[in-house]
């Protein structure tokens, strides 16, 4: 199991500390104020642990607990101090205490002698992630993310102590034991199998491969059972301990998350595919329950026919099991799981929680904030609530009906809605990212336009009008000028007609900071590359800068209290800036947060911090020490007699009623089948658009399974006949049914008309091939219905494309599509018939979030589509488990050439669209992928389990060629995707890019990237370099690039940087395994405070500059690579990277020995020096003083030797001036000590 529930050792009797609060997020960081953490409501909802009938469950830092001993109405006693960090999982010895792992804050002791109010007894940090701990008599056993397996002395829990450690360069996630045989999740390395009897000398007994990605584990008998995400469960033979069989693995329809056993029963979390339970009495699991109403499900524990998940959208699940046909929920606990923006009006704060939807907070006691009220967003993302006066306006976006809701707020703490724009014509192709208001209107920065919304009547808003501007994502306005932003300018807009918004002018500023806030009428601040930016407006056609400011981070929003600026700052937390002199703005301090702060708000002594793990934060300013705070702060109850009658997604809210109640369990989708009837023919004999042989004629008098030909005589396969249309066909409703044109030549013709789609139809198991469908003002073909399949192989007939279809000129989408298990194959989308020239539609496929099962492609010579030529997207899929294979994306139909490099994207993944393939292990799989601004996006916060393997991405069809994306892979706020693998064929040919992958957006963590040659051609002999290999930027956390294993290792060949991390707040990032080469700027680039990152057992050949430069950013790790460079290029610090961490002074050196100075108690690491390759050889630690000692019984390769040094916080120097070993007659040590 990830995070255990088991209770796993005795009785331990141990010193309880007085709590002494994390300094680090108690008090601000600044220069003279005081602000200080008090309290923090809602946050990640991860861990979970159960202790008989006591559930402790992990919030963002802290952990609330309840009696579970009634299932059916939950108690919630209380909650443990705010830890220092985040919690990944929770055990307990059955007794006293809990141990929480805190990633990088390594272990928490929290003693439960009263069980409701948990207080922390001791701590130990460790240099890793800590993701998992195992308790076995006195010890903890650590699975310490990219520290391996860390074993600790707890006989005193409230000062563990360093034992051993195992596999120190694997990731570890999770442990489980089977007498003194340790096991260990190892990601895509697979089974860490170690022999544990001896503590103090564990015994490294192999690495067993297994399928996926190994997340979680779980031991019944002699039976092993892992969490292997995209693998399904994976299944082990551990009747010998140390020799592992690997069995079949049971196969799920998501990724496997967390797996869970109690008895003969076996809990999978599926991510985003639900809960599943199986029987594991026989051999041969079988699957007893499924439960598929979920978000994304990370954690489980099964109690009796009960089970408690937790969920990264729905919080904590409650799950009754009892009746197998209808798994019900009985509980969901929804806490704030995201906070993304917070204002307050009087003792009213308003939070804007991405999926879990918007929360009132009554703080008359900011210490014990009371949530009053919640509305569901149902799916929607919400992103801002905008008080003005007694209303307040919520923005949505993703899976909405209604991108914006208006409220009442009379009463502050229970809003009512009272108006709300839906999702229709008016507001098309927008996404409501923010708000602004003005004089009776709210203005919208929609993605692709700025909006005009009346709100006068807020009963009764209206849409009144647009301006487009690419991607705006933030707005402010005053008076009749609003300004919107994106990454790269400022659009000034008058809007004093709203219905005819005009452009002013735009102002160029290069970020991606999303701040934008009127200081007074003619004076705006803004985010800029550095910091922040002062632009005067008062001639709106020509803004210019009046000053600029640096800060740590990116500044995302901007709040004022009067000339003070509050900050929301990616990676720098609260940055407060002084205004009073727009020409010289001044820092006047900082608070440092803990996860990602968006937004703030200020009102008196109190800031709020919307944080995206966190929750929402709770700051004073003069405050006592947050140690006092009443355990239950933060978790007080309302009450409220108010009953909700008028819209079911209101909900009255309070920590109480987020345990909500539910009768009903999980919806179904039942697939709609049609059986053919007969096997009618209606045959197009005219070219006319209507009468007598008219294509209409056969459409009108449709009869179930009837088949429409063409006359070849009419419809000439060597000259195709044009049908132009004078209004649009009918709509096909209900009838299955089959258009083949395969044989002849057959143009449907739309520029006549002013409305409508070529065909339009909403039906099961037909089909259409062999047609040119264009020109229409609307779409090619829109298909509503089931088990559909649009065209088929193109090599099959006499018509020009067989059976596939041209689907090309269109308005709209050249295919949309609405249902489930639809094909689409063998066409042409974008292009002209010859497939060569673009013939732009303006999205080619759209998939959307009503379907699931799509394929698109085939593995059959001609079964692939050429997807080329459109000008937003060639594709575009919101629907679940798409497959997209075989298909030319980008290029013309000989794969050699593009059609419209000016297309904004191949391919987008976006929308809540989940387990889709793109791509597989198999030649006849893989998608070509190029010739576009973007390659493929993955899109949005609710987007994950997306698979892309095997593809080639940015070259031509024989891998040889480049014919670049501008960025061949983007993913943009998403969470848990991966690009390639470490199976076979897994990986991905991704080069000739500007940039190969770029990884961007807040809140984002979990992404994997393994496998792939970037920067190579398809022989892997020759270089064809994107200019970066891969990009990380805007607060990406816990992304793994490469691994342990040598099949995990991504190849990356580069013009100018291999991989470049960019901004604070990306953090314990994995990168591992991987190869460097020929970058002319550096192999690995640290920049812009970007901080807290792992760089181990990666090689570095033919750099012409730095193997890793850092510069500002702290606590990145560099151990154990190889370089083939001088030792003093190999690592650059400076503008105090790494805290310019002074380099060790060695002594003396001899094969055997390496002896010198260092900082004290310091981590250093021992290389061998043979010409210019430079190789690990060993690792000791100094003592107090900082002398060390290391030596070797095997004798160091080479004639030098260099060192550098880790300190506590994770820094790493630079390495040491190189010395010649001397020569020592002694030979080995006799002690024979190796590290």
């Amino acid at each position: 199991m990830k995070k255990g529930n088991h209770l796993r050792f005795g009785l331990i009797v141990a010193l309880l500390l007085l709590f002494i609060p994390n300094a680090t997020f108690a008090a601000a960081q600044d220069n003279g104020s005081d602000w200080k953490l008090i309290s923090q409501v809602g946050g990640t909802t991860q861990a979970i642990f159960l202790d008989e009938q006591t559930l402790y469950v992990g919030v963002g830092m802290h952990i609330e607990v309840f009696d579970v001993s009634n299932i059916q109405a939950p108690v919630l006693l209380g909650s443990s101090p705010i830890l220092p960090n985040f919690i990944e999982s929770i055990t307990g010895d059955g007794s006293q205490y809990l141990y929480a792992a805190c990633g990088a804050s390594g272990v928490q002791v929290l003693d439960i002698s009263n069980p409701s109010s948990p207080a922390l007894a001791g701590s130990y940090d460790t240099l890793g992630y800590t993701e998992d701990i195992y308790l076995k008599d006195n010890h903890a056993i650590l699975a310490d993310g990219p520290n391996g397996i860390q074993v600790l002395d707890i006989s005193v829990p409230s000062s563990p102590q360093w034992v051993s450690e195992a596999y120190s360069l694997a990731y570890a996630y999770d442990i489980e034991m089977s007498g003194n045989t340790l096991y260990a999740a190892g990601g895509g390395s697979g089974l860490l199998v170690v022999d544990l009897s001896n503590v103090a000398q564990p015994q490294e007994k192999g690495v067993v491969s297994m399928d996926g990605f190994l997340y979680a584990l779980a031991i019944s008998g002699k039976s092993l059972y892992s969490a292997n995400a995209w693998g399904g469960v994976g299944m082990a033979d551990i009747s010998d301990p140390l020799v592992p069989k690997v069995l079949d693995a049971l196969t799920t329809n998501g990724w496997a998350m967390d797996v869970d056993i109690e008895n003969t029963g076996l809990l999978v979390m599926d991510g985003t595919d639900g809960v599943r339970l199986y029987d594991i009495s026989n051999s041969s699991p079988q699957l007893s329950i499924l439960y598929e109403d979920t978000g994304f499900t990370y954690q489980g524990i099964l109690q009796g026919s009960h089970a408690f998940v937790t969920d990264k959208e729905q919080g904590l699940l409650t799950l009754d099991f009892s009746n197998k046909n209808d798994p019900r929920l009985v509980h969901n606990y929804l806490p704030i799981l995201d906070a993304r923006r917070v204002t307050m009006s009087g003792n009213a704060a308003y939070v804007a929680a991405g999926l879990s939807g918007m929360r009132a907070i009554d703080l008359s006691s900011p210490a014990k904030p009371q949530e009053t009220f919640w509305f569901d967003t149902e799916g929607g993302y919400a992103n801002k609530v905008l008080v003005e006066g007694n209303t307040a306006y919520l923005s949505t976006h993703l899976a909405t009906q209604y991108p914006l809701r208006i409220f009442d707020i009379s009463d502050p703490l229970h809003p009512q809605l009272v108006g709300q724009v839906p999702n229709d014509e008016a507001v098309f192709n927008s996404a409501f990212r923010s708000l602004a208001y003005s004089n009776g209107y709210i203005y919208v920065p929609g993605e692709n336009f700025d909006i005009a919304v009346d709100v006068q009547d807020a009963t009764n808003p209206k849409v009144m009008g647009n301006i487009p501007f690419e991607n705006p994502i933030n707005a402010d306005a005053q008076g009749n000028l609003l300004i919107t932003v994106n990454n790269n300018e400022l659009q000034l807009v008058d809007v004093s007609d709203p219905s005819a918004l005009a452009e002013i002018s735009k102002f160029a500023r290069t970020t991606t900071g999303e701040g934008i806030v009127f200081l007074d009428e003619t004076t705006v601040v803004t985010s800029s590359d550095s910091g922040i930016m002062v632009v005067d407006v008062s001639n709106p056609a020509s803004p210019r800068q009046i000053s600029n400011l640096a800060v740590q981070g990116t500044v995302m929003e901007i709040f004022l209290d009067g000339s003070t600026a509050y900050l929301s700052c990616l990676g720098g937390g609260i940055q407060i800036v002084d205004l009073s002199a727009i020409e010289q703005p001044t820092l006047i301090g900082s608070v440092e947060t803990p996860g990602i702060a968006y937004d703030c708000s200020v009102q008196g002594n109190t800031l709020l911090v919307a944080d995206s793990y966190g929750g929402l934060l709770v700051y004073q300013k003069g405050a006592a020490n947050s140690s006092t705070m009443d355990r239950n702060d933060g978790l007080a109850l309302a009450k409220s007699s108010i009953e909700n009658t008028t819209n079911p997604a209101i909900h009255l809210s309070s920590f109480e009623t987020n345990l909500r109640e539910y009768s009903t369990g999980k919806s179904a989708h039942e697939k709609r089948t049609t059986t053919v009837s007969n096997s009618a023919t209606c045959t197009v004999s005219t070219t006319a658009d209507d009468g007598s042989g008219s294509l209409r004629e056969c459409i009108s008098t449709l009869s179930e399974g009837t088949t429409i030909t063409f006359d070849t005589q009419v419809f000439s396969p060597s000259k195709p006949a044009t049908i132009q249309l004078l209004s649009p066909l009918p709509v096909i409703d209900q009838i299955t049914f089959t258009i083949d044109g395969s044989n002849a030549g057959v143009i449907l013709d739309g520029s006549q008309l002013e409305t409508g789609s070529g065909l339009e139809f909403y039906s099961s198991n037909s089909m259409i091939k062999g047609l040119q469908i264009i020109n229409f003002p609307e779409n090619g073909i829109r298909v509503n219905g089931d088990n559909n399949q649009i065209g088929g192989n193109r090599l099959i007939g006499e018509g020009p494309l067989g059976e596939g279809n041209l689907l090309s000129g269109n308005g709209i989408n050249g295919i949309i599509l609405y249902g489930n298990n639809n094909i689409i194959r063998g066409n042409l989308v974008g292009t002209d018939s010859k497939g060569s020239k673009a013939m732009a539609n303006y999205y080619g496929i759209f998939i959307s979030e009503w379907c699931k099962d799509t394929i698109v492609g085939g593995t059959e010579e001609g079964e692939g589509n050429v997807i080329s030529g459109n000008t937003w997207a060639n594709m575009d899929t919101w629907g679940n488990h798409a497959q997209v294979i075989g298909n030319l994306i980008g290029l013309d139909i000989s794969g050699t050439k593009a059609v419209n490099p000016q297309t904004g994207a191949n391919l987008i993944i976006e929308s809540g669209a989940s387990n889709s393939l793109i791509g597989g292990t198999r030649p006849e799989m893989r998608n070509i992928i190029s010739g576009s601004d973007l390659g493929i996006v993955i899109s949005d916060p609710n987007t994950y389990q997306n698979s892309i393997i095997g593809n080639y991405i940015g070259t031509d069809i024989s891998g040889t060629y480049a014919i670049p994306n501008n960025t061949g892979f983007t993913i943009f706020t998403v969470s848990y995707n991966r690009i390639g693998g470490a199976g076979e064929g897994e990986s991905n040919l991704i080069s000739g890019n500007q940039t190969g992958i770029n990884l961007n957006g807040y809140g984002v963590t979990d992404n994997i990237i393994q496998g792939n040659i970037l920067g190579w051609d398809a022989s892997g002999k020759k270089q064809l370099p994107n200019n970066t290999g891969i990009s990380i930027n805007m607060g990406q956390r816990h992304i793994i690039v490469g691994g342990y294993s040598a099949a995990e290792g991504n190849r990356i060949a580069s013009k100018d940087l291999g991989m470049r991390i960019s901004d604070a707040g990306i953090e314990y990032n994995f990168i591992a395994g991987n190869s460097f080469s020929g970058s002319s700027v550096s192999g690995i680039f640290f920049e812009n405070h970007s901080s807290n990152n792992f760089v181990q057992g990666n090689s570095f050949t033919d750099m012409n500059s730095n193997a890793v430069r850092v510069d500002y950013g702290s606590g990145n790790q560099i151990r154990s690579n190889t370089y083939d460079i001088k030792a003093q290029n190999a690592i650059f610090l400076v503008e105090n990277g790494n805290l310019n961490l002074a380099a060790p002074l060695i002594d003396r050196a001899t094969p055997y020995s390496v002896s010198g100075s260092t900082c004290p108690n310091c981590l250093v690491e021992i290389y061998s020096i043979s010409g210019q390759t430079i190789r690990y050889a060993g690792k000791t630690t100094s003592d107090a003083t900082g002398a060390f000692q290391w030596t070797s019984c095997q004798a160091s390769e080479g004639n030098q030797v260099a060192a550098l040094t880790i300190d506590a916080q994770g820094n790493t120097s630079m390495f040491s001036n190189p010395i010649s070993m001397e020569n020592d007659e002694s030979g080995q040590p006799s002690t024979c000590n190796i590290p």
